[in-house]
């Protein structure tokens, strides 16, 4: 159950959270959802690199007078995907549905069809018949608004609008189909496996997602690294969802910091371990370091 909640906040279509290695990392990463970037060859290019948590309350998002500062700074926004461009919903409409004619009803027992039904009803408000045909991470984003319990909120989306507002520049890392890759390397029936225990399991799903938003909250990565490698599951998922992203953006990032004063925002579970974006940028000759206050 644990793992479809990383899942569903982990990517910005839905949302965020994930990173490994967290004892060995501790001391290096430190407590903060910001940090500057500098290449020390040009100490005034500063960019900043900021982790978002994809999916949460509206009483629990804020923009902080650090963050607001360090946009202010900036002159382009990157993001995961780039939420402006016009055929990301088309894109995503022709990747969600299951391959030869497979459903959630094909999936499940006539039971967890019924209870899925009826949990979907209640509380998504919505009939499971309009995700019958699709992928079973949709109907999990559409479970996670009842877990958050209040109107939800995106920083992706917010960013985005300030960010057009002030009239930044703004660039996506990966497509919508890129995405949709990683996604689709978790086999139909273990999604719809894991929407079936996320709902049997309410109380526990709560206290998973609460965790999660606490430890965002306080700004506390190495509390985010241990709830994924306690829950994320195999080493070649963490791969696929973190790493292997994050190595991808490395090149893409620098060409851009390289040019102006850049805004990155990304799911804070890419941020820290031996793999996360610090670790990658220092290695790359970056001082990269947390701002607090």
């Amino acid at each position: 159950m644990k793992k479809v909640i990383l899942r569903s906040l982990l990517f910005s279509l839905a949302t965020f959270v994930s990173v490994q290695n967290a004892v060995s990392q501790e001391a290096k990463v430190g407590n903060s959802m910001l940090w500057s970037v500098v290449d020390p060859k040009s100490p005034a290019d500063t960019s900043y690199l900021f982790g978002t948590i994809h999916q949460i309350s509206q009483k629990d998002f804020e923009i902080t007078r650090k963050i607001q500062n360090a946009f202010d700074k900036s002159q382009i926004l990157i993001t995961e995907i780039d939420l402006t461009d016009t055929g990301m919903v088309v894109e995503m409409m022709s990747r969600v549905i299951m391959e030869d004619g497979m459903t959630l009803d094909k999936l499940l027992t006539k039971e967890d069809y019924q209870l899925l039904s009826k949990f979907m009803i209640e509380n998504a408000g919505l009939p499971l018949a309009l995700y019958n045909d699709k992928k079973p991470f949709m109907a999990a984003m559409a479970i996670m608004n009842f877990f958050i319990e209040d109107a939800p909120a995106s920083y992706d989306m917010v960013l985005t609008q300030m960010a057009q507002k002030q009239g930044l520049e703004i660039h996506g890392l990966e497509t919508v189909a890129e995405q949709m890759d990683v996604l689709d390397q978790t086999p139909y029936k273990e999604q719809a496996d894991q929407l079936i225990e996320m709902i049997s399991n309410v109380e526990e799903t709560k206290e998973s997602y609460a965790q999660i938003v606490r430890a965002y909250k306080a700004e506390h990565l190495e509390d985010l690294q241990k709830l994924l490698d306690e829950n994320m599951g195999a080493a070649g998922e963490k791969s696929a969802m973190l790493d292997d992203r994050n190595i991808k953006w490395i090149p893409k990032i620098q060409k851009v910091i390289e040019e102006k004063h850049c805004f990155i925002a990304v799911g804070a579970g890419h941020l820290p371990g031996e793999m996360g974006l610090i670790n990658l940028l220092r290695d790359e000759g970056y001082e990269v370091n947390p701002i607090f206050g």
